[in-house]
């Protein structure tokens, strides 16, 4: 009780009264506060009525098969999202019923980037095999490997205009694999990757890096065709390989 509460019933007990006819008014800091009325169901229940008939965003919709890779390729959030846009595009005069896709660990230390899908088939494929397990010396959760095409011209051969319509797709593989180092194989992917139109000759002499890829370098070498038709220049595209070993072999030890 109050100060004036107790003063109040020593007041009353020297006049001899033993009970108080009234209840004394506490404090308004002693008084036990009152519960707030339950607001009514019914006007809740009709806000949620209201709240839950709005109408919802309709769910982002898909691009179409003929829309240019460098309009979605970019906006794709996974590999697994990027190779269902693959598969669904339709953008070139070459675009196959199954586009190729690249393969490998999804968290490589290198990614190699061929010309085209013919680059797992035949000679090529065995070439392809001999860089990365002899010359290289990679395991597979160490490597990815991809090509700038995701579709094979019907004559086998590189197009500029497919290279062109599909630079965005593998441009975006690798920002979302982020390896350490891409070894471009061919004047195609050499070219797309770098933003350079030099040669395959020029575009070997240095290391290169590629935008969107930041603490990544780019080396370039021979074609696998080039060097599957003209043996002969395997031994230049070595010393290429020779150049990224020592890093390669750096970043195994970290």
């Amino acid at each position: 009780m109050g100060r004036a509460a107790l003063a109040q019933l020593e007041y009353f007990e020297a006049l001899g009264v033993t009970g108080l006819p009234v209840e004394i008014p506490l404090p308004a800091a002693a008084r036990s506060p009152e519960r707030p009325a339950p607001a009514p169901n019914k006007p809740a229940a009709a806000g949620a009525e209201r709240r839950s008939s709005r109408p919802t965003s309709p769910p982002p919709e898909k691009p179409a098969a003929e829309s240019a890779p460098r309009l979605w390729a970019p906006k794709c959030p996974s590999l697994a999202d990027l190779a269902e846009g693959a598969a669904r595009c339709r953008a070139c005069a070459f675009a196959a019923e199954a586009p190729q896709l690249g393969r490998g660990s999804a968290s490589p230390l290198i990614a190699l980037v061929g010309s085209d899908p013919s680059m797992f088939e035949g000679e090529k494929a065995v070439l392809l095999s001999g860089i990365i397990e002899k010359g290289l010396k990679l395991s597979p959760p160490e490597y990815y490997v991809t090509s700038l095409t995701r579709c094979l011209p019907p004559d086998g051969g590189g197009d500029e205009r497919s290279e062109a319509v599909c630079a965005p797709i593998v441009l975006r593989e690798l920002a979302l694999l982020r390896p350490k180092v891409v070894l471009a194989l061919g004047s195609g992917p050499g070219r797309h990757l770098s933003g350079s139109a030099d040669p395959v000759g020029l575009l070997r002499a240095r290391t290169h890096l590629i935008d969107g890829l930041e603490g990544a370098f780019l080396r370039v070498t021979f074609g696998l065709g080039h060097m599957v038709s003209a043996p002969e220049i395997k031994k230049e595209a070595w010393k290429d390989i020779q150049k990224i070993i020592p890093g390669l072999d750096k970043l195994k030890q970290v």
